[in-house]
Order: C-alpha cells, then structure tokens, then sequence
C-alpha cells in the first residue's frame, strides 16, 4: 500500500512537471507570437506614417502655407533691412560681412607683423 502511494505521488509529480513544461513551451511560443506581431506592427505602422507625411507635405494647402511663410519672410526681411537703413543702423549680415574682412586683414597683418620680427622666415614664406 505505502509502495501503491509512492506511486501515485510520484506519477503525480511527473504529470506536474510535464504540465509545467508545456506551459513554459507554450508561453514561449505565445511570447515569440507576439515579438513577431509586434515587429510586424511597427513596420506597417512607420510605412503608414511615412506615407501620410508624404501626403500631408504634397498638399496644397501644405505648399500655399509654405510658400506664404517664404513670402512673409522676405518681406519682413526687407523691411527690417529698410527700417536699419533709414536708422543707420546695421545689420546682422552687415556685422557678418565685417567680421569676416577684419578677420581676413588681421591674419594679414599678424603674418605681417611675423615677416617683420624674423626676417628669415619671411624668405622662407615668400618662397
């Protein structure tokens, strides 16, 4: 009888270890399902949104509110060049353009300066 119950236990414990493993296959099977829906997914759903901002960026109202945006942009710009101008005041480009040339004369002047202290390396310079 002792040898009948260690039986059914121990059958017992082989059927849960069974229904465990196949539980845990199962799940993986159920987690790679859905790793692959999943990827699937992301893939449809970047293609449909690349898709839409294509249509959204060729649509008429899209180009109109562009090309008025470039519009205001000139305007405002030539207007504020024409109200610095009137105030003789510069302008940013204005600055740019004469920090490039003060930048440029300056490097001639140092390298200047350089051929003025050592006179031998302003031979090897020139050469």
């Amino acid at each position: 009888m002792a040898q009948q119950s260690t039986n059914i236990v121990a059958d017992s414990i082989d059927r849960i270890q069974n229904a465990v493993e196949n539980a845990q296959t199962e799940i993986q099977k159920f987690q790679k399902d859905i790793e692959k829906r999943r990827k699937r997914f992301e893939k449809r759903a970047s293609k449909e949104m690349k898709r839409i901002e294509k249509d959204i960026r060729s649509s008429q109202p899209v180009k109109r509110a562009t090309q008025i945006q470039k519009d205001v942009t000139t305007q405002i710009e030539s207007s504020f060049d024409t109200l610095l101008g009137g105030l003789q005041i510069a302008s940013r480009r204005d600055f740019a353009k004469l920090d490039r040339k003060l930048n440029k004369i300056n490097r001639k002047v140092n390298a200047l300066d350089k051929a003025v202290a050592d006179p031998s390396g302003a031979a090897v310079a020139a050469e």
